[in-house]
């Protein structure tokens, strides 16, 4: 015969002390989970701001360069940009300070490339000069050489 295992029987307290608890722990872990939502919503929230107001100040600095008064256009389209500084420094400083960490070092890799475009593109130069000075370099022997084609003996 195959005997069955016998669950031991627990009392009705700890039945309900133990799903108290677990349902406590699960509780927990959504609350947790909730928080770390919030947290991702306000992080996107004030990169889109951080974006629309870099967006909007490459709008200005455009039309400041092209000559034409940025009040006049976007004073209804763009609120101004100092009420948009005032919300981005009440923003806690740590997302303040990566936005433009990330944003320097993005200029600054831009920068980089730029700088090594024109490095070799000098390069190239400088290596198209020493072949033509390569063709104009020569030695005593082949100078007198030349020489004495002109020379008539």
């Amino acid at each position: 015969m195959v005997t069955i295992l016998q669950i031991p029987p627990i009392s009705q307290k700890m039945f309900y002390i133990t799903l108290a608890t677990i349902s406590i722990i699960g509780l927990i872990l959504a609350l947790l989970q909730l928080r770390k939502i919030r947290k991702a919503q306000k992080e996107l929230e004030t990169l889109t701001n951080e974006t629309t107001q870099r967006k909007r100040d490459l709008v200005r600095k455009d039309l400041k360069s092209q000559g034409i008064k940025s009040d006049l256009i976007l004073s209804h389209d763009f609120p101004d940009s100092t009420t948009q500084n005032r919300y981005i420094s009440n923003i806690s400083g740590s997302y303040k300070y990566n936005i433009k960490e990330k944003i320097r070092d993005f200029e600054s890799t831009t920068e980089f490339k730029k700088i090594q475009k024109s490095i070799s593109a000098i390069e190239n130069r400088e290596r198209k000069l020493e072949r033509k000075e390569d063709k104009y370099n020569m030695n005593e022997q082949e100078f007198k050489r030349r020489i004495n084609k002109f020379y008539l003996d």
